[in-house]
């Protein structure tokens, strides 16, 4: 390949997404928010965000719908209507949370005596269900399912409507998802490209899950270093598709018992909040953070940026509606301080390096590992497996 081939490759590729962490960014974002988001009118600026965001992309989705009728290919195909993700499972990681959030304000008393302002929720949850089976997650319908699921079985009939509904809307969306990808195409004389959700292989996943037990074999207590896991160069992931297992491998299995412990002890008391002090609302957040849990052992939930300031987001809110009375605002605002300044002086390190020692010397390192290695698309960090390069 000629040398001017090679930059061309490389100015191209330099724009691609590299596999990030949530931590310890994202649990200086949940203790800001967590002290930061108490009072009730922050909490509806969160909430509206996710009703904005979530029409903007129902919106989007089915204005390239339309688009495929006046186009040349004269085709259907719902992986082409997705815009600003790279892949669908991306869409559908934000789903899982957004879906079960909307189903619980739904019931929400800021939306209860607002008929209008529930015909809007109401439309988008049967339209978002409708992009769910278009776009055949089956990880985003494992996720919700249950998690929809233990909430039933763990608070009686507290929440009976609200999975009534939920499972009203799904439905809706499946009958919707036949009209619109089967029935009209047909009658249009349109072809159909249409993933099919009746998939029960595992997709390479296990070749990647005994990759990580390899590596946490390997090195058991400290592991082999945040997002190392592509240092083991493969063509089918960057990572694991499964939470557990990436940490483990990642950060060893100590830290690992401790995450767990963690994340274990907040999901219980957020459950016994939805229970003795319900709310549809509560129910929502518990939901959607349940299903994330559950799509992250088969997806990578927690290594999309996207993904990640989001659930950020999500758990912040959480943290804030359902603290104990005697965890004061002040405790939480003192640790998310002292989070957050070494955050920052973490990022100053590692941007002030960058800027010294990688920037100077990135193009001709760009080309020299093209050159040695061949690889077709660099400077992707699952291609060239390392850090840095």
């Amino acid at each position: 390949m000629q040398p001017n081939r090679i930059d061309k490759v490389i100015k191209e590729e330099n724009t691609c997404g590299k596999v990030t962490t949530i931590l310890p960014e994202g649990a200086g974002l949940v203790l800001y928010l967590g002290s930061t988001t108490q009072q009730e009118t922050r909490q509806k600026v969160l909430i509206f965000i996710l009703i904005a965001v979530g029409l903007v992309l129902t919106v989007q989705f089915f204005a390239f719908y339309l688009a495929s009728f006046f186009t040349g290919t004269r085709s259907v195909n719902p992986y082409l209507m997705y815009p600003g993700f790279d892949n669908p499972r991306f869409f559908g990681q934000f789903q899982t949370i957004m879906i079960p959030i909307m189903h619980g304000l739904y019931f929400h008393r800021i939306w209860q005596e607002k008929i209008f302002n529930r015909g809007i929720l109401a439309a988008i949850l049967i339209l978002q269900w409708c992009i769910v089976w278009a776009l055949a997650g089956r990880g985003v319908m494992l996720g919700i399912a249950a998690a929809f699921s233990i909430l039933l079985l763990t608070t009686g009939p507290r929440y009976r409507r609200l999975l009534l509904q939920a499972l009203l809307a799904m439905l809706i969306g499946l009958a919707l998802y036949w009209l619109f990808f089967f029935c009209i195409p047909s009658w249009a004389g349109l072809a159909q490209d249409i993933p099919s959700g009746l998939r029960f292989g595992l997709s390479k996943r296990d070749t990647l899950w005994l990759g990580a037990w390899e590596m946490i074999k390997s090195n058991p207590l400290l592991g082999v270093g945040p997002l190392h896991f592509s240092a083991v160069w493969n063509h089918i992931g960057a990572h694991p598709h499964q939470a557990v297992l990436q940490f483990a491998a990642e950060w060893g299995v100590p830290a690992t018992l401790l995450l767990l412990w963690i994340v274990a002890r907040a999901m219980w008391q957020g459950l016994m909040v939805v229970r003795t002090q319900p709310t549809p609302l509560d129910a929502g957040l518990w939901a959607a953070l349940m299903a994330s849990l559950v799509l992250a052992q088969v997806d990578g939930v927690f290594v999309m940026p996207y993904t990640e300031g989001w659930l950020a987001l999500i758990a912040g809110l959480a943290l804030a509606r359902w603290q104990q009375p005697g965890h004061t605002a002040n405790t939480l605002s003192l640790w998310s301080g002292y989070m957050m300044k070494a955050v920052l002086l973490l990022a100053v390190l590692v941007i002030a390096k960058i800027l010294i020692v990688d920037v100077p010397v990135l193009h001709e390192t760009y080309r020299e590992f093209y050159e040695q290695h061949r690889i077709g698309s660099p400077p992707r960090f699952w291609d060239q497996g390392w850090i840095p390069m």
